[in-house]
């Protein structure tokens, strides 16, 4: 998975973000948006985790820390 694909997931979760934020319960949207392109990304890299090698929910914290380090 390439940087390029990366930011396209975490602008998925901006665009999720935005879609689904409501002000009327109390968030701020950085917070929401921040963890809308968490989830977004980490889905995506345990997505391809799975696919990949067939591990199961420990291989994608293992692509997450990966994550991280980028």
């Amino acid at each position: 998975m390439t940087r390029e694909d990366l930011r396209q997931e975490a602008l998925i979760g901006l665009l999720e973000a935005c879609r689904d934020f409501d002000s009327g319960r109390g968030h701020a949207f950085d917070k929401f948006a921040s963890t809308c392109v968490y989830y977004a990304v980490h889905r995506r890299v345990g997505a391809r985790c799975d696919a990949s090698t067939g591990c199961s929910a420990g291989g994608a914290g293992r692509a997450g820390r990966r994550l991280d380090r980028i």
